[in-house]
């Protein structure tokens, strides 16, 4: 029987310690949910939330909203592209060469490796990902529906966290949506520069990566030739929540622990 709940454990680790790949497909932004209507609109780019299908081996989700965190590079309508699906603890620890952190924090993606935007020079590119969680929690905390002033500033918050060198070179610091104040409820407005310091002061004040353990990244997989990066077309990075296994992965799981009250009962006649 410890045999036997070993192997569980070792299965169970094993899973957890790769990274999935789905397949994203953008289907619309903003509260529409569909081509093209909606999207949060503001300093002439789109802001959260942005609408997927993602596929999983069989089983596709429809409408998972996801928060970008890439603004140098860019998607369109329908367009369809390969992503590891990360966790921050993954990120935070990772030694996989495919994740843009590389191993050990060392970038080894050439074609899309994030550095620290230039307000928070003093971060690194973890804590930078840990800000981006911290910013999309609040942002989820507001519920089901954020105000679009809530999701404007939090997205150009997050968005001058990262930075990817190898796009297009775009500042969105210089974006207008950057610079504007936001209206967050009756009596308060924020920018997205005191919601980066906000940020910056909870990832380097006891931060707890085990409160964002529902949390996901979705890194594009890129194959570009190196020193050839610009005619890659890398699609853009996403944030979200974990969505749902495939149906097989369940039946799997419910398999394993039948077995395990069948061993149970064996070992207890």
């Amino acid at each position: 029987m410890r045999k036997f709940l070993f192997l569980l454990f070792f299965l169970s680790m094993a899973c957890a310690a790769n990274a999935d790949t789905v397949t994203l497909q953008l289907t619309g932004v903003g509260d529409g949910h569909s081509i093209p209507q909606g999207g949060n609109l503001a300093g002439g780019v789109y802001t959260y939330p942005y609408f997927f299908s993602v596929t999983k081996g069989s089983v596709t989700t429809p409408n998972v909203a996801l928060i970008c965190d890439d603004y140098t590079d860019s998607v369109h309508f329908g367009q369809s592209w390969s992503a590891y699906v990360y966790t921050l603890g993954q990120i935070v620890n990772s030694q996989d060469p495919n994740h843009p952190l590389g191993k050990n924090g060392v970038g080894q993606m050439e074609a899309n490796q994030r550095i620290v935007g230039p307000l928070v020079p003093s971060l690194t590119t973890v804590q930078a990902y840990e800000a981006a969680a911290y910013l999309y929690q609040q942002l989820l905390n507001f519920g089901p529906k954020p105000t679009p002033g809530e999701s404007e500033a939090i997205n150009f918050a997050i968005w001058g966290l990262l930075v990817n060198p190898l796009g297009d070179g775009s500042d969105v610091t210089q974006n207008g949506g950057f610079t504007a104040s936001y209206q967050w409820d009756p009596n308060t407005t924020k920018t997205p520069s005191a919601l980066i310091q906000q940020a910056y002061s909870a990832v380097t004040n006891n931060f707890n990566i085990n409160n964002y353990g529902d949390m996901r990244f979705y890194t594009p997989v890129i194959s570009c030739p190196s020193g050839n990066t610009s005619n890659c077309g890398a699609p853009q990075e996403y944030i979200g929540h974990n969505t749902p296994e495939p149906a097989s992965l369940v039946l799997l799981g419910t398999g394993l622990l039948g077995l395990a009250g069948a061993v149970r009962r064996k070992m207890r006649k």
